[in-house]
Order: structure tokens, then sequence, then C-alpha cells
């Protein structure tokens, strides 16, 4: 594993850990993609939480030595039934992750 991978995993992790509540769940789902599950939040504080950790990127990365800076793309949506299906609603999350990432190249 590179070295700088391994750094820049660990500091996304702190990032994300410094803006979520005690009881979010925050887990990597992949090599570098991680869920964040906000229990009875809504819309705006999951799009409040989305600035947070942009902001908190765009820092570290004004102060940091590293040659490229780090980069995230963000997609969130809210599950709005009880019953919704929580496959439908990641997929749904990470669709806007992508549509994100697509806009801000």
């Amino acid at each position: 594993m590179d070295i700088k991978w391994e750094i820049d995993i660990k500091k996304v992790t702190e990032i994300i850990n410094s803006v979520t509540r005690s009881g979010d769940v925050v887990a990597r789902i992949d090599g570098d993609e991680f869920a964040i599950l906000l229990p009875g939040s809504n819309t705006s504080l999951a799009k409040a939480l989305c600035e947070r950790i942009q902001n908190n990127f765009n820092q570290y990365n004004s102060t940091s030595n590293f040659p490229k800076p780090l980069s995230i793309s963000l997609g969130f949506v809210t599950k709005e039934k009880r019953d919704e299906d929580l496959d439908n609603v990641f997929n749904k999350a990470d669709q806007k992750m992508y549509e994100n990432k697509e806009q801000s190249k």
C-alpha cells in the first residue's frame, strides 16, 4: 500500500469524524469510499454536514504540504419513508455523488 494513500485515508477519516455527531455512523465501504448515516436527520442537516466536510477539506488543503490536494466528492439523499429500501437510498446518494463529481470537473 502506498504510504501517502494510507495517510490520505486516515486524514479523510479524521475530517469526517470531526464534523459528525456521536450518533452518526461513518463507514468505509470501499478503498476510498465512505458512507455516513445520519439518524434523525433531514435534508438541511445532511447538506450542512456536506458543506462542513468540504470546508474542512479546503482548510486542510490550504495548510498541507502534500504536492496534490485531497479531493472529495459528496452526495446525499434523505430517506423519507420508513419502509424505503436502504439499498435504494444508498444508490441514490451514490448517483448524486457521481453527478456532483462530474459537475465539479
